[in-house]
């Protein structure tokens, strides 16, 4: 059987960000993996020759820059920037459109720039739904959001979350992270934790029950201090009213999406054991300096690849 897979790829020479002269940053060396930088893989060819049946494509990397995810520059450069990537999603995909779909990248350093380019990217450019990062400025509980929320509903698409280390375009949060490339496992899951964090005690879910947010990796090392985050949900008084009630915590929490990109087979097994499997996809990280290490479990796919025909509309759209 084959794999439906959300792909993070890293892309060489996809978006041209010199047409518009933006200087971005470039991402750690290590990200990618040395095959990658050797040019030995090439996600364009991948595309023609991949055995799977269907790939969401959440993001392209051009040249070792996070292109889905520079949060800090300028939001007119972001808008601008984000538009070049989108229509290069779309044509990359459009050529295997019977396999293939493309995720939107967003300016989400203003709001309504981003409704406005998830709407482009999805009316005109038949993309899925929104990738964005997981710190740009305004928290995923903020009332700010409500608007974006509404319409990734409105719209009927999913919302992947993926996290890019600090330092790239924004402020560097700890400089110990770039010791070792540890930014690359401990903020990464450091960050993924609190998106989810912020979206269930922030009550999103709860007030957007048809919205469909996929956090990577597992949700980081959320499914480590699931049992903790319930207490504090139950027990503090910082907690709002509504999540105190037993229950409800774990409710919000299963309503998530996660893609199962765990590393290590105790991992993956840990992590089975604390998600709602109703809502978990196959993910990897095609080109990147972990590709390969995730565990695929075979005795899943089935179950995986019909969650991912929901959370990606594919009935809808094949």
């Amino acid at each position: 059987m084959r794999y439906i897979i959300l792909v993070i790829c890293m892309m060489a020479g996809s978006a041209y960000a010199e047409s518009l002269n933006l200087q971005l940053p470039s991402a750690p060396g290590s990200y990618q993996s040395d095959k990658f930088k050797s040019g030995q893989m090439d996600c364009s060819n991948a595309i023609g020759s991949a055995t799977t049946l269907e790939f969401g494509v959440t993001g392209l990397i051009d040249d070792g820059r996070y292109d889905s995810m520079n949060n800090w520059i300028d939001e007119k450069d972001a808008a601008n920037y984000c538009r070049i990537h989108n229509e290069a999603m779309a044509s990359l995909v459009s050529d295997h459109e019977d396999r293939f779909l493309g995720f939107a990248s967003l300016p989400m350093q203003n709001i309504d720039m981003a409704i406005n380019e998830l709407e482009y990217s999805v009316k005109e450019l038949n993309l899925i739904g929104g990738y964005i990062g997981t710190d740009f400025g305004t928290d995923f509980d903020d009332p700010r959001m409500n608007e974006f929320y509404a319409a990734c509903c409105e719209f009927n698409v999913p919302l992947f979350l993926h996290p890019a280390p600090s330092g790239l375009d924004g402020p560097l949060r700890d400089p110990r992270m770039r010791k070792y490339d540890l930014d690359l496992v401990i903020e990464f899951s450091y960050e993924e934790l609190v998106a989810t964090s912020m979206i269930i005690f922030g009550g999103v879910t709860k007030r957007f029950p048809s919205l469909d947010i996929c956090i990577s990796h597992g949700g980081g090392s959320t499914m480590l201090h699931r049992s903790k985050l319930r207490l504090l949900a139950e027990r503090r008084p910082s907690s709002p009213e509504w999540i105190r009630e037993p229950g409800e915590f774990d409710k919000e929490l299963d309503n998530l999406w996660f893609d199962c990109h765990v590393s290590g087979q105790m991992e993956f097994d840990f992590a089975m054991s604390q998600l709602n499997t109703d809502r978990l996809v196959f993910g990897t990280n095609f080109g990147g300096w972990d590709s390969g290490a995730a565990h695929y479990p075979s005795e899943m796919i089935e179950k995986l690849n019909t969650n991912a025909k929901t959370l990606l509309r594919l009935d809808a759209t094949t």
